[in-house]
C-alpha cells in the first residue's frame, strides 16, 4: 500500500510543481499574483466548453487501427460514431446517450437497440459529467498556486515568461488526496470504508517535509497565452530524487528519471503560440519493476534476480490552439522491451525478437461549433423508450396500472434488455389483476437477476393471493424465511402470514400476522399497504372464529385508501357472523 501511495502522491506533486521543458534563463524579481497566473493557465488548458464535437484517428505500429467522433454539449447526452478497420467491422457503430440514461447502439448489421440498463443509477453520464467539470480544474489549480512563488520573467525562444519556483508552502500530501477524493470522479476509485484521515498513518505531518524534500524547481509560464514553456530539468532531477529517496534507501528500488521537454514551437502571425509539442521519457530498468512482484500474479512470475529487462517510454502531445483555447490534438507514445539479457529458452518469439518496440497515433480533429449529433441524440425508438419509461413511472404512482401495462410494454418493445423495466412490468401485472402474466414474468426474473428477496415474495404472494399454486408460494416463503433467518420485513412476513393462511394452516397464520403488523408499526415511515394486513388480519380471524377482532381489523382495512371489494365483501360476512346470521 505504501508503495502506490508514495508514487501516487509523487506524480501529483510533479504535476503541481512543473510541466514543461529544459531552458536556460536568467530572472529579475517582480511581484505578481500567483493565483492569478495559475487560473489563466487553468482557462488556457482546461477550457470550459459547451459543446464540442472531436474526430479521433488511432494507428497502432503505423497501421489505422480506427476512428470515431464523439459529441457532447453541456448536459449529460453523448453521441458518436466509431469504426475500426483492424476488427473487419461490417460499418460503423453508432451510439448516442440521452440525459436519463437510456443508451442507443446503431449498427448496419443489427439495425436500432435501446440499452437502459444505466437508467437507475447513470454512473457513466455521471462520470463523463465530473470528469468535464471545470470547477474542479479550476480548485485543482487554486492549491497548485499555493506552492508557488513568482519570482520574475524571463526569455524563452523569444517569447517573454513568468518565472515560478516552488515554495515549502506547497500543499501536503493530506491536502492534495482530500481535495482529490472530494471529487465524485476519484472518490469512487476508493474502497468504501477507506478513511482519507488514515493517510496520516503513512505521512503524519511531523515527518512530511523529511518524505517530500523540496528542493526548488523553476518553472516557466507564457506571459501572452499562459501555457507552460520548461522547466529547470536539473533542478526537477534533483526534486525528483529527493522525494524517491526513501523508495531507494528502504527498500532498494531504483527509481526511474522522467525526461520532459518542450520539442517544439509554432506562433501565428498575431504572436501566439498556436501550437507546442511536450515529450516524455522515462527508462525502468528491471530492478525499478520490482514493486510489481508484490502482486500475487506477479510473484508466481517473475524472473531469476539476474535477469535484465528494459522498459522504454517515450510520449509526446501536441497542443493546438484553436477559438483561443488549447486542445490535444496529436499524440504519440513508443514502448520498447528490451528482453536481450533475459534467459528465455522457452520462448522463441522473445529469443527471435528480443527488442520489441509498438507505437501508438491519436490524431485529434476538434469542432466547437458542434456538439451531439441531433439525429442520434433524438432518434425516434429511443425518444419512444424514455417518454415511455416517465409515463410508466406517473401512471404507478396514480394507480393507473392498465396504462402503466401498457407504457411498460411499449418500451421493453424498443430496449428488450431492460431488466428493471421487466420488474416494473411485474408489478403493473400483479395491481392490473393479471396474475398469470404476472407469474410468468417474475418466475423468470427470478432466474436471470442476482438473488432477490422482493421478486420472491411478490411471486409467492401472485401463487397463493391468486390461487394459481398455493402450494408452490408457500414453498416459495417458507425457503425465502430460511433464508432471512427470519429476520423479514413487514410486508414479506405478510406474504408468509396469507401463504400459511391460504394452505389451512390458520394458527400459524395467524402468529405470523400478529407478527406482521408488529413489525409494520415499527416500519411505518416505510409505508406499507397497512389496509392490505389489517384485511388479511380479519381473514385469518375470522377464519379462527375469532370474530369480534375480526369486526375490528376490517374496520381498520376500510379506513385506508386502498380499500377494495373483497374488503367489503369480507366485513358482510364478518357482520353476519356477529350477528348469527347464516349467508
Amino acid at each position: 500500500m505504501k508503495h502506490y501511495l508514495r508514487l501516487l502522491l509523487c506524480s501529483i506533486l510533479l504535476l503541481i510543481t512543473v510541466t514543461g521543458a529544459t531552458f536556460a534563463t536568467e530572472t529579475t524579481t517582480v511581484s505578481f499574483n500567483e493565483a492569478e497566473i495559475m487560473q489563466k493557465y487553468a482557462e488556457a488548458m482546461f477550457p470550459a466548453l459547451e459543446q464540442f464535437r472531436v474526430t479521433l484517428d488511432a494507428y497502432w505500429n503505423n497501421q489505422r487501427v480506427g476512428y470515431g467522433t464523439f459529441g457532447w454539449n453541456s448536459g449529460p447526452s453523448i453521441t458518436g460514431t466509431v469504426l475500426s478497420p483492424v476488427l473487419h467491422a461490417q460499418g460503423a457503430l453508432s451510439f448516442a446517450f440521452r440525459p436519463s440514461g437510456f443508451i442507443l447502439l446503431k449498427t448496419p448489421d443489427a439495425g436500432e437497440t435501446v440499452i437502459a440498463d444505466f437508467v437507475s443509477q447513470e454512473t457513466l453520464i455521471e462520470t463523463l459529467i465530473n470528469v468535464l467539470n471545470r470547477d474542479f480544474y479550476m480548485g485543482f489549480f487554486a492549491l497548485a498556486a499555493k506552492g508557488m512563488t513568482v519570482t520574475g520573467t524571463t526569455i524563452l525562444n523569444g517569447r517573454p515568461a513568468y518565472v515560478l519556483e516552488s515554495d515549502p508552502t506547497q500543499p501536503s500530501p493530506a491536502e492534495i488526496m482530500d481535495f482529490l477524493f472530494s471529487n465524485p470522479v476519484f472518490a469512487g476509485l476508493l474502497p468504501e470504508d477507506f478513511d482519507i484521515a488514515s493517510l496520516d498513518e503513512f505521512y503524519p505531518a511531523e515527518v512530511e517535509s523529511d518524505l517530500f524534500p523540496m528542493t526548488t524547481v523553476r518553472s516557466y509560464i507564457d506571459m501572452q497565452d499562459h501555457i507552460p514553456l520548461g522547466f529547470d530539468q536539473e533542478a526537477f532531477d534533483a526534486m525528483w530524487r529527493e522525494v524517491n529517496s526513501l523508495l531507494v534507501e528502504q527498500d532498494g528500488m531504483t527509481v526511474p528519471q522522467p525526461r520532459i521537454s518542450v520539442d517544439s514551437i509554432a506562433v501565428d502571425a498575431e504572436g501566439h503560440i498556436s501550437a507546442i509539442t511536450y515529450s516524455f521519457t522515462m527508462d525502468w530498468p528491471r530492478s525499478s519493476l520490482d514493486m510489481l512482484n508484490e502482486s500475487p500474479v506477479a510473484v508466481e512470475t517473475q524472473t531469476p534476480e539476474d535477469d535484465k529487462m528494459v522498459l522504454m517510454v517515450d510520449m509526446a502531445i501536441e497542443i493546438t490552439r484553436n477559438a483561443g483555447i488549447y486542445l490535444p490534438s496529436y499524440f504519440a507514445a513508443s514502448v520498447t522491451m528490451d528482453f536481450s539479457d533475459m534467459e528465455v529458452p522457452d520462448n522463441t518469439a522473445l529469443m527471435l525478437n528480443p527488442v520489441q518496440t509498438h507505437t501508438v497515433e491519436l490524431v485529434f480533429e476538434w469542432d466547437l461549433e458542434r456538439g451531439v449529433d441531433n439525429a442520434l441524440v433524438n432518434n425516434p425508438k429511443l425518444l419512444m423508450a424514455e417518454m415511455s419509461w416517465e409515463a410508466a413511472r406517473e401512471q404507478l404512482a396514480s394507480r393507473d396500472y392498465n396504462g402503466a401495462v401498457a407504457s411498460l410494454e411499449r418500451l421493453l418493445s424498443h430496449a428488450p434488455t431492460f431488466m428493471e423495466g421487466y420488474v416494473m412490468l411485474s408489478t403493473a401485472y400483479i395491481f392490473s389483476g393479471r396474475n398469470e402474466q404476472a407469474a410468468a414474468l417474475l418466475e423468470m426474473l427470478i432466474e436471470l437477476l442476482p438473488p432477490n428477496p422482493w421478486l420472491i415474495n411478490n411471486l409467492a404472494y401472485v401463487y397463493v393471493d391468486a390461487e394459481i399454486n398455493v402450494e408452490r408460494g408457500l414453498e416459495l416463503i417458507l425457503q425465502l424465511n430460511e433464508d432471512l433467518s427470519g429476520e423479514m420485513p413487514a410486508g414479506i412476513t405478510d406474504t408468509l402470514a396469507w401463504a400459511l393462511y391460504k394452505n389451512g394452516k390458520i394458527e400459524e397464520a395467524e402468529a405470523a400476522m400478529r407478527l406482521t403488523l408488529e413489525r409494520a408499526a415499527i416500519e411505518a415511515d416505510e409505508d406499507e399497504e397497512t389496509a392490505t394486513m389489517y384485511y388479511h388480519f380479519a381473514a385469518i380471524l375470522y377464519a379462527a372464529g375469532k370474530y369480534e377482532e375480526a369486526k375490528g381489523a376490517i374496520v381498520l382495512a376500510l379506513q385506508e385508501d386502498e380499500a377494495t371489494a373483497e374488503m367489503f365483501e369480507l366485513e358482510k360476512r364478518i357482520d353476519a357472523a356477529l350477528t348469527g346470521v347464516t349467508q
